[in-house]
């Protein structure tokens, strides 16, 4: 049997949540200046984006996630 999952919008719940966990991972890399040292221009960029996420949407994003 086919399960249907309700309308929610997946791609940026889960978008949310990565870049919160990512955000709290490599906090000490950021916040050091050491992610300017990465090869990637785009990971820079969203490594110091994810600490931008204010808590309130992470939290909305977990509650959706379940």
């Amino acid at each position: 049997m086919e399960a249907k999952l309700p309308p929610f919008p997946y791609g940026a719940v889960l978008s949310t949540i990565l870049a919160a966990e990512q955000a709290s991972i490599f906090e000490p890399l950021i916040a050091s200046g050491k992610v300017d040292e990465l090869a990637d221009a785009a990971q820079i960029a969203g490594l110091k984006a994810s600490l931008e996420r204010p808590g309130q949407r992470y939290l909305k994003a977990m509650r959706v996630r379940r």
